[in-house]
């Protein structure tokens, strides 16, 4: 006999809300962007530019510079291995 499991549609939505983003950090492994321009983590991280540039300011993620002044963060750059351990830190936050 087999048990069932009983989910509400709140932890369904959640259940479903992980499984979608571990699906997607499988197919952005798979993807070779290794460095990203402000544009291009704000379209990673699915959000703006300007909140990228929020986390930026409130110090929650770090870019390096490539060049010199930055002008509009078009020599700000973000290594995929920053952003998503970004991402983890969040979801950490989020199961507490």
């Amino acid at each position: 006999m087999m048990n069932a499991i009983v989910l509400s549609d709140q932890d369904l939505e959640k259940l479903a809300d992980k499984v979608a983003g571990k699906i997607a950090d499988k197919i952005a492994t798979k993807i070779s962007i290794e460095k990203m321009n402000i544009n291009e983590a704000a379209d990673y991280l699915k959000m703006s530019a300007s909140s990228v540039r929020r986390l930026i300011t409130n110090g929650e993620i770090k870019p390096y510079r490539v060049g010199g002044i930055a002008e509009k963060g078009g020599n700000l750059r973000f290594t995929r291995k920053s952003l998503d351990a970004w991402v983890d830190k969040q979801e950490a936050l989020d199961d507490k």
